[in-house]
């Protein structure tokens, strides 16, 4: 019976090391952006980017092996003296970071959008107060190298409705035109009258 507890507490423990973190380390990196990019004119923002690199060490099974991730955060500062309502934060990312957007992921606001053909990431935003800071952040399973800042551009801040197609208010227009639903059901209901009537004035004479 002692023997089999001892295996028993062998056993636990064995399960309780087999995915332990014995070391993490976090190096911040951080630039800084000016101006944005920004379609209202009035609008001044500063921007900047912190880049976190985490080493974690692992035992899995016996074998201990590193593990890195890389956290990107962007600030955004609303440094002038009106808020700004409903805007997207675009941020493109180097091909370094990612090249698929399923390699992110630890979002700390939802993306409402990725661009097809590069990893563009949308997010909106209701609202910035003058001197109020946003930010989102996102992580990849890679181990990034400050350099990986220098390949950023400037993110766009756009605001939303902005990227609306063109001719799209005109289509609308178009689509919510003259509606013949009335027209085409008059145009029916003779039909089937005539029909009606057609019919019936052929039973009685027969």
């Amino acid at each position: 019976m002692k023997r089999l507890l001892f295996l028993c507490l062998i056993i636990l423990a064995s399960l309780a090391c087999a995915e332990s973190v014995l070391r993490n380390e976090t190096q911040v990196y951080t630039r800084t952006y000016t101006p944005v990019l920004c379609v209202q004119q009035d609008a001044n923002f500063t921007v900047w980017r912190e880049l976190a690199v985490y080493n974690t060490t692992r035992i899995s099974g016996g074998i201990a092996r590193n593990v890195y991730y890389s956290t990107i955060t962007v600030y955004l500062r609303n440094d002038g003296s009106a808020p700004f309502q409903n805007f997207f934060l675009k941020e493109h990312l180097p091909d370094a970071v990612a090249s698929t957007p399923g390699e992110l992921f630890n979002f700390t606001k939802a993306p409402d959008s990725f661009e097809q053909g590069s990893v563009v990431v949308s997010w909106l935003f209701e609202n910035i107060e003058p001197g109020e800071t946003k930010s989102v952040s996102y992580t990849v399973e890679k181990k990034l190298d400050e350099r990986v800042l220098e390949d950023y551009e400037s993110p766009q801040v756009v605001a939303a409705g902005t990227n609306m197609p063109e001719g799209g208010a005109q289509g609308d227009q178009t689509r919510s035109g003259t509606d013949y639903t009335p027209i085409v059901l008059v145009v029916l209901l003779g039909l089937v009258g005539g029909a009606v009537y057609y019919f019936a004035s052929r039973q009685q004479a027969v």
